[in-house]
């Protein structure tokens, strides 16, 4: 699986060309073009995978795609005007905010522990995110504390918590300010959806 990021002016393009047979998880939401032998897999052997990622109302699914035959190029978009990332797991998995995730390696096992985290484990390989403007990436060591306004977090490795915010931390956007804690990365945007909001009110 070969892939190029685009920087554009205002905003990122993934390119990614598939083999013949070659898979891919991917955010439906996040295709702007792909050739028409890339389709979504028949996989048999474990139907259940994407199940436990049930989209929510209005919301596009995670799906797994196959080039069949020849191969194939799909190109993926940011959801918001921002920058495209391949990053990796320094753990035993990498927790990753769904609305940041495009694409990953059919090598990794997905499962949720939220409606907004998706959990990639069992593969080393690169997984494509967005960010909202520019994605940051922080190197924690493991006493080490930082305060990230909540919409703006993209992905975490898996040994890093999240501690919630009290009553007092709510910033005046109206954002919650979460305390990140533990040995790994961490990675976050430079702008939220909620400021975005604000400015189209």
């Amino acid at each position: 699986m070969d892939n190029h990021i685009d920087s554009k002016k205002y905003s990122d393009i993934l390119k990614i060309s598939l083999e013949p047979d070659e898979e891919l998880f991917v955010k439906e939401s996040s295709i702007i073009s792909k050739n028409l032998c890339i389709r979504e897999s028949k996989e048999k052997e474990n139907p259940s995978v994407l199940r436990k990622l049930k989209p929510k109302p209005n919301e596009k699914p995670i799906k797994k795609l196959i080039s069949k035959e020849r191969s194939g190029v799909i190109t993926l978009s940011p959801p918001y005007i921002g920058e495209i990332k391949s990053i990796s797991p320094t753990g035993d998995s990498l927790h990753v905010f769904k609305n940041s995730f495009l694409c990953a390696s059919p090598d990794y096992t997905l499962s949720n522990i939220s409606e907004e985290i998706i959990i990639l484990s069992g593969s080393d390989k690169d997984i494509f995110v967005s960010s909202f403007g520019s994605l940051i990436e922080l190197s924690l060591k493991s006493e080490e504390q930082v305060h990230i306004v909540e919409d703006y977090l993209v992905a975490k490795d898996s040994n890093i918590t999240i501690k919630m915010p009290r009553k007092d931390s709510i910033t005046p956007d109206d954002s919650r300010l979460v305390t990140v804690q533990g040995e790994g990365k961490v990675y976050h945007s430079t702008r939220s959806i909620n400021q975005l909001r604000k400015l189209i009110v």
